[in-house]
Formats: C-alpha cells, structure tokens, sequence
C-alpha cells in the first residue's frame, strides 16, 4: 500500500482510490491506511485522505520504480475508479447521457463512489480535479488512451461550471491525441468540438475555435452523424457570431436547429434556438431574437436542463435589455444567478453579478447595483477569479 503512493500521480488518495489500486475491498485499504498513519508513514489532514510527506512520497516513487514490482494493473484499476466515479458525479450535474464509450459497470473489485446530491459531485470534481488532469496527462504512457479521453469528457461539465478554460483545453487536447491513438473517430469529434468551446474562451484563440469546430464537423459529416454535425454547428454558430460573421453564424445555427428537427430532438433544437437569438441581439433584428430565445426557454425549463437553462435565461435578458424592458431583464438575470447558484457554476454567477449590477445602474438602482458587484467580488477572491479586477474597478468611487 505504501509503494502505491510512489504510483498515485496526485498528492492525496482517498480510501476507495486507495482500495481500486491495490484491489482490495475499501474497508481492508482503509484500516491499512490507518495503520501507516499509526506509524507516521502517512498523514490524514483530511477525513478519509491520506497523504505521505513529500520525502516520504520520494521514497515511495524510488521503491515502485526499483523495487522491481508490476504496477501496470494498478494504474489500469486507478483510472477504472475514476472513470466510474466521475461518470456517476457527472449524472449528478448533468441532465443529458453522456453517450460515451463506457461499460455500464466497473470491472471486478472496483468499487466506484456514489453520489446523491448535485453539491456532492461538484465537491468531489473540486477535491480530485488535479490528480485527474495528471492521469489524463500521464495515461499515454502506460498505453491507456480509450480510458484517458473517456475521463476527460466526464469531467467536461465541471469545468465548464467553474469556468476552468485552461483546464478544458489541456484535457481537450490531450484527449483528442488520446482518441487518435486508438483510433475512434466519434470520440475525436466529441472532444473537438467541446475544445473549441474552451478555445472560444481563452483569449487569442478565436481562429483555433473555428478550425477546432470545423474539423468535428467534417468526421461527423464523414460518419454521416446528423446529431453530431448539429453539435458542431452550434458551436461553429456561436464561433463565427464572436467573429462578427453574422450571416455564417445565421446559417450554421439554422442548419442545426433543422438537423436536431430531423432528429426529433426539441431539447437540442432549443440550444440551436438560443444561440440564433444571440445573432439575432447583433443584426438588432430585436422582435426575431425575443422569439427565439423565449421558444428555448419554455423547453429548457420544460426538460428539467437546468446547465442550459441558465444559458437560456441570460440571452433572454440581454434581449429585454437591448429593447429596454428593463424590468423584464432584471428579471432575467435574478432568475439566471438563482439557477446559477444551484448548480454551484460560480463563474456564472460572478459574471452575472457584473451583468445585473449594470443593469440596476442603469436603472437608477445604484446602491442596489454596489451590493450586488461586492457580492460577486467576494466570490471571485474565494475562487480566485481574474474577474476580481473588473469589478473592483467598478467599486471605485
């Protein structure tokens, strides 16, 4: 057990990580664990997480990498573990399949984690993410690429939530070399088109979110997938709108909302509907936009997709806003960091804040405005978001 941690990529292993790597049940790697941490060979800082000190983890690294052992099946069970749990926290914090390559069941003495509660995947993502971006990362070397892309996909929701950009991108990218090496086309195309949404939030790479976009397109095309090309062409849409090709941004959503119809899929339709009513805020074609973007959140709230819900509710927002309804906006974006909140997306929720804050300024409702920008100030420094700058600018008197 102890040569384990010289295997384990992260700092801190759980007990049921702790048990899928050394194939035992949880209760035997617990009371192990307890005996190490008896002796002092590990620490417990954290109820159930123990950790050896950083020479002690040197130790260990040089005894699993001299000690002659096969540790091959322990790093296949480990990332088994985690592809299991992160699949059962996904479905936690995400209405819609995740429709990836993944057997219903773990292999033989894995015993994944179980979550009952949205608050408690996302408490879980935040606590593994690290140790998951290193097995994303290192799995290439141990020739477990299927597995690797599978968990980068899993963990695409939480990112997304906590506005983690950087993050996707590097499991993006990483994933897509991984589904490259194993040759699957479909999951290629999967982790493309979800990387140029990371793309199209990082800075300097709005050229890379286009091609990124493009490329899913042509596999799914190939593949003769039309929910997969209407995937793309969402993100292809939202893409050209931020490269202000409104006439290219126009069609692709059409075509999208036109596939998803084929499909008899009105959830993804909405989505489609949605970020045609963005395009329509920007070609100021106000009466189209409100339609559309109020069509997609009657069926968003209808299919209990609360993740695109609040999507829905801010572009409603800013079109009551641009045809000043100013009411009705307020509305919306309360509405939106309520939901926000729930689902624990603080990026959301700070970006929101400086929305309405804006919003109550600009309708006379200073103060109001003030209490709101300090709110969403607060939660970047727990977060250590860069959006601190921004509203600490517009707290200046």
């Amino acid at each position: 057990m102890f040569d384990l941690f010289g295997v384990h990529p992260g700092s801190v292993m759980s007990v049921p990580a702790a048990a899928a790597m050394a194939g035992v049940p949880p209760a035997r790697a617990a009371a192990t664990l307890q005996r190490l941490t008896d002796v002092n060979l590990l620490e417990q800082r954290f109820r159930g997480r123990f950790e050896p000190h950083d020479l002690l983890r040197e130790y260990a690294r040089e005894r699993a990498e001299h000690g002659g052992g096969d540790h091959s099946a322990a790093r296949e069970r480990l990332l088994q573990w985690y592809v299991h749990t992160a699949a059962d926290a996904r479905a936690q914090i995400a209405a819609t399949p995740h429709e990836l390559p993944l057997a219903p069941e773990p292999p033989e003495g894995i015993t994944p984690e179980r979550f009952d509660s949205h608050r408690a995947a996302m408490e879980w993502f935040d606590a593994e993410l690290d140790t998951i971006l290193k097995i994303i990362l290192a799995a290439g070397d141990h020739g477990h690429h299927e597995g690797a892309a599978v968990l980068g996909q899993l963990i695409w929701y939480h990112l997304y939530l906590r506005g983690l950009w950087q993050q996707m991108r590097v499991v993006g990218e990483a994933g897509v070399e991984h589904a490259i090496a194993v040759g699957d086309l479909i999951l290629e195309a999967k982790i493309r088109n979800g990387l140029s949404l990371a793309y199209g939030e990082i800075p300097g790479l709005a050229e890379a979110e286009i091609a990124t976009s493009r490329q899913a397109h042509s596999i799914f095309l190939a593949l003769d997938s039309r929910r997969g090309q209407a995937g793309c062409l969402l993100n292809l849409g939202s893409a050209y709108r931020k490269a202000e090709r409104f006439d290219e941004a126009r069609e692709a959503l059409e075509r999208a909302h036109d596939l998803y119809l084929q499909e008899g899929n009105q959830l993804y339709a909405a989505f489609a509907l949605n970020n045609l009513a963005t395009v329509f805020i920007e070609l100021d074609r106000l009466d189209e936009a409100l339609s559309c973007a109020r069509r997609a959140v009657d069926v968003l709230r209808d299919n209990l997709e609360p993740f695109r819900l609040v999507t829905g509710l801010i572009t409603l927002a800013v079109v009551h806003a641009a045809r000043g309804e100013r009411d009705a906006a307020l509305r919306g974006y309360r509405e939106a960091i309520s939901t926000a909140e729930g689902l624990g997306s603080t990026y959301e929720v700070i970006h929101l804040g400086i929305r309405l804050g804006h919003q109550l300024s600009a309708a006379g409702a200073a103060d109001e405005a003030i209490e709101v920008w300090r709110e969403a100030h607060r939660i970047c420094l727990e977060h250590d978001d860069p959006a601190a700058e921004e509203i600490e600018r517009l707290l200046r008197p």
